[in-house]
């Protein structure tokens, strides 16, 4: 349907519908809008024009010829806001003409844009250094790495943050640009070929690469209301907007209903993913103090087995731990292929580009560098991938038509075949939300995954000594799973243990993540309303004497996603939270004290304390998962900004966003606090001991 669609062949869309009733005109229209396949990004051929034209004709005819009076409204609708977003981006594509950036030819335009952006993040990396320097306190520094902070030359925002905002920023230029000049054609995008930018040109670029931005914001919320809800609007500006922009006479506001923008939802996404950043950060200090350097070896000239036998370097070992111990993938176990390759290849071809090309084993490390691409399957070929394995990994990392970012594709193919790696972008990568964001773009589901999860949940409460057991259950002949089921304390709470990769910016992908949250909602819900109205089916697995006062529903995620209990009643839980409800009680800030010539120390502070008493009962578990603390916590580090983005001197788009609030580049830990840790270290770097009063 989707290929008929973009080629406005109204005869193969009706071959793709199963009749011409009600519930098949409704499909339709949800394709059209959701594929937004109606929306003129950039000007058309003068035949596909006529074909777009014909086809609007003929749906318009189609709804009409359907009586149905709701759907004849809705087209017309639809079709207002294709007129309103075109508008916009006309509006985007003056301003671009119009600046002296678009005279420049289409080489300078690309590589200004790379250069300036990748040169940005060297800049970064050299600050954030520069700011750990500053932090330090007789040797030991006390900072949160994700919330590093930047001075005003360098984008004035956390260093964490910019970098990201970078690859995105470069990466929405680069497809405003390749929309405008046809560089995806066949689905393939080709950069013209490289030349030298200057700084006259990289300040175009950064001038321009605002607009880029813009132009990706208004398509996202375009994508936003054709998913979750909500439309745009011209409006007059008011006061406040006057304000801000003097000249402005048209703002594009995006309007949502409260229930369409979903702020809390998006603040647990981004909650979501720090909490993942700061699990690789926790286990790479741990995996540097094992001997995994014996392990490495260098694949630019000599041959590495896959891991865990072999490395070619700590970070794979570490992302090879917090894929099989916090995400439950087991890579080394797992033969599933995920585009021809498996995830250990996956994890050994992202290593290499890390550290062959961007770390320790790179013979040149730049902003921007160029790979030769017989050099590069050759160091894959080395690292453990056959050739056919190495080729199809080069192809699916290199940024295409319909990528998102630079980090799951940061090889850059121009239109005379060569390659370039933007290799800044990989200093202080976080390997195992890359790679889960490429096998979650590639809607892959690991097969052994879920279960492997059911199993360390249920082993969580019976090392916990709490009584849960997994089992299948028929009901009027179906059978169903219960993943894991837990009576304590006269509470039966049933969990629905899923393993979904986090979703990233982009609202297609967002809108299917929730979906898989519904859907998964309604799937603990019917189990637990089976098995509250079928007693003898628990009897069986959890014992004869089993009684309960109430039957809780809860979707537990293997990654760090949690939200508020639901309006239903059913609990939204992760792991990792329930993981540590059960073995500790608290919640802790570790703080990492290195020492010169020595092993760094660490020092655990208690911030929250989870149980009432001295052991986990379920009313705690309970109020916990009511409103969970990692997200209570991180939620307040959050704000809804009202974002008033210039698209021209004249107009601009308006939308509301979940944002981060500016913390200072300052320590975790107070001075006071900071004074108490140096006297808790003794001169070998162990915490005092008190000495015991001796017996009487």
């Amino acid at each position: 349907m989707k290929k008929a669609l973009e080629k406005f062949d109204w005869a193969a869309v009706l071959a793709h519908l199963p009749d011409n009733g009600e519930e098949s005109l409704k499909k339709l229209l949800t394709d059209i809008t959701r594929t937004g396949v109606l929306i003129r990004v950039f000007s058309l051929s003068e035949s596909k024009e006529k074909r777009r034209a014909q086809f609007i004709e003929e749906l318009k005819v189609f709804v009409s010829g359907a009586g149905v009076e709701a759907a004849d409204k809705y087209l017309k609708y639809l079709l207002l806001q294709v007129e309103i977003t075109e508008a916009a981006l006309r509006v985007i594509d003056m301003t671009l003409s119009s600046d002296a950036f678009s005279s420049f030819s289409e080489s300078h335009q690309a590589w200004s844009v790379l250069e300036w952006a990748s040169r940005e993040m060297l800049d970064v990396h050299r600050q954030s250094m520069e700011g750990l320097r500053a932090s330090q306190t007789r040797g030991a520094v006390i900072v949160d790495p994700l919330t590093l902070r930047l001075d005003k030359a360098h984008g004035e925002g956390l260093a964490d943050g910019r970098i990201y905002q970078l690859a995105e920023t470069a990466a929405n230029t680069l497809r405003m640009l390749g929309h405008r000049q046809k560089w995806s054609k066949s689905g393939i995008f080709q950069l013209p070929p490289r030349v030298a930018a200057t700084a006259s040109k990289m300040e175009a670029a950064e001038r321009i690469s605002r607009l880029g931005d813009v132009w990706q914001d208004l398509m996202d919320e375009s994508c936003y209301h054709r998913f979750f809800g909500g439309h745009f609007e011209p409006k007059d500006p008011d006061v406040e907007q006057l304000g801000l922009m003097p000249q402005l006479e048209l703002v594009f506001a995006s309007v949502k209903k409260e229930d369409e923008r979903r702020d809390d939802a998006q603040i647990a996404e981004y909650v979501a993913h720090n909490r993942a950043q700061r699990w690789t950060l926790s286990a790479s200090r741990s995996i540097s103090r094992t001997d995994a350097k014996t392990r490495i070896k260098n694949p630019k000239i000599e041959h590495v087995a896959l891991a865990p036998s072999e490395l070619v370097s700590e970070l794979e070992l570490t992302t090879l731990y917090v894929l099989d111990n916090i995400f439950h993938w087991n890579a080394v176990k797992s033969s599933d292929e995920i585009k021809g390759l498996t995830i250990l290849e996956w994890l050994r071809g992202y290593s290499v580009l890390e550290e062959s090309y961007a770390g320790g084993f790179a013979s040149k490390v730049d902003a921007m560098i160029e790979v030769d691409p017989d050099e590069l399957h050759q160091t894959l070929q080395r690292a453990g991938m056959t050739a056919t394995k190495a080729g199809k990994f080069v192809e699916l990392v290199t940024f295409s038509k319909g990528r998102r970012d630079l980090y799951d594709a940061p090889l850059l193919q121009s239109s005379d075949g060569k390659f370039y790696f933007l290799a800044a972008l990989y200093h202080g990568i976080n390997l195992p939300l890359i790679i889960a964001s490429q096998l979650g773009s590639l809607n892959h589901s690991v097969g052994s995954k879920g279960k492997t999860f059911e199993k360390s949940v249920l082993k969580d409460f019976q090392d916990a000594g709490i009584p849960s057991a997994t089992f299948k259950f028929k009901i009027n002949g179906v059978e169903y799973d219960c993943d894991v089921a837990v009576l304590w304390d006269h509470q039966l709470i049933i969990f629905e243990c899923k393993n979904y990769s986090l979703p990233n910016d982009d609202p297609t992908e967002r809108f299917y993540f929730w979906q898989k949250q519904a859907e998964a909602q309604e799937q603990v819900r019917r189990i637990a309303s089976d098995l509250s109205a079928n007693p003898q089916i628990v009897k069986k697995n959890l014992g004869e004497d089993a009684e309960w006062e109430a039957v809780h529903s809860v979707v537990l995620n293997a990654l760090p996603f949690s939200l508020r209990r639901a309006p239903t009643g059913t609990y939204f839980y992760d792991a990792s939270a329930l993981g540590r409800f059960l073995r500790t009680g608290t919640l802790n800030e570790v703080h990492s004290i290195p020492r010169p010539d020595d092993e760094p120390v660490d020092v655990s502070f208690q911030i929250k304390r989870l149980w009432k008493g001295k052991s986990p009962a379920a009313k705690d578990l309970l109020k916990e998962m009511k409103y969970p603390s990692q997200i209570s916590m991180e939620s307040e580090r959050y704000y809804i900004a009202r974002r008033l983005l210039p698209i021209s001197i004249e107009a601009a788009l308006m939308y509301h966003k979940a944002a981060s609030k500016p913390p200072g580049f300052q320590a975790l830990l107070t001075s006071e606090q900071a004074k108490e840790l140096r006297t808790l270290v003794s001169r070998r770097g162990q915490p005092r001991r008190k000495r015991r009063k001796p017996k009487r």
